[in-house]
């Protein structure tokens, strides 16, 4: 059974399971929205920067960018992130169309994120 996500507005997610079926069988779209409804609904921080981390590579431009939209929402939330990895998963983004978007989301992530000589997130 698919989770069809409302068009319009990005509902609140809060299984795991859901998320992995639209991950899985979901459009662009439906997996853009669920993304969005995870960061806000599914409270496990590691377990959701993985998925971001993930996605930050897909195929579809619209997907990539909202998972490093959501590495953004998820560090202003948490207030953490894992800056070595996300570093790292950033330098490897080839698409010039997202480093725009990869900027953004950095000067983001360091207004919410306080930078301690490891800010390595649990």
């Amino acid at each position: 059974m698919i989770i069809k996500m409302n068009k319009y507005k990005s509902d609140l997610l809060e299984s795991k399971e859901d998320l992995y079926k639209i991950l899985d069988k979901g459009t662009n779209e439906d997996i853009k929205l669920a993304l969005i409804g995870a960061v806000r609904g599914i409270d496990d921080f590691n377990w959701l920067q993985s998925i971001y981390l993930k996605y930050i590579n897909h195929s579809n431009f619209w997907v990539a960018k909202t998972a490093i939209n959501c590495l953004g929402d998820l560090a202003r939330i948490h207030k953490k992130i894992n800056l070595t990895e996300l570093y790292y998963s950033f330098d490897k983004i080839e698409d010039e169309k997202l480093k725009p978007t990869i900027q953004d989301t950095l000067e983001d992530i360091m207004i919410f994120v306080k930078k301690d000589d490891d800010n390595d997130a649990d």
